[in-house]
């Protein structure tokens, strides 16, 4: 099987400042944790991404959107395609539907 482009979309990227500079704020040790554990888990999502429960904050019929939780409170959102996998998103646990739509708004690539 062919491997699917990888596709990190600025939303994500954002999130992840946006994260990082609050965690590091607070702790930069905790920061570090962060980015790593995160690394790991992208890295388990690329290898098998259909392994991820879809989501259900909005119309998910084709299952394209997954996400995976690390950290307890974070979560990892992408979307399936037949050659590339998008990490959409990253967002904390406590949001509500709305940030879901925005990310499916999101266009990349």
């Amino acid at each position: 099987m062919e491997k699917r482009k990888i596709v990190i979309s600025p939303d994500f990227d954002k999130q992840f400042d946006a994260f990082y500079d609050y965690i590091s704020k607070e702790s930069p040790q905790n920061a570090e944790k962060f980015v790593q554990e995160l690394q790991k888990q992208m890295k388990a999502i690329e290898k098998n991404p259909e392994a991820y429960p879809p989501i259900t904050n909005f119309n998910n019929i084709t299952h394209r959107y997954r996400f995976k939780i690390f950290m307890k409170s974070f979560k990892i959102v992408f979307k399936v395609l037949k050659k590339m996998l998008v990490f959409v998103g990253l967002l904390h646990t406590s949001q509500g539907n709305m940030a879901y739509q925005k990310l499916r708004k999101a266009k990349y690539d």
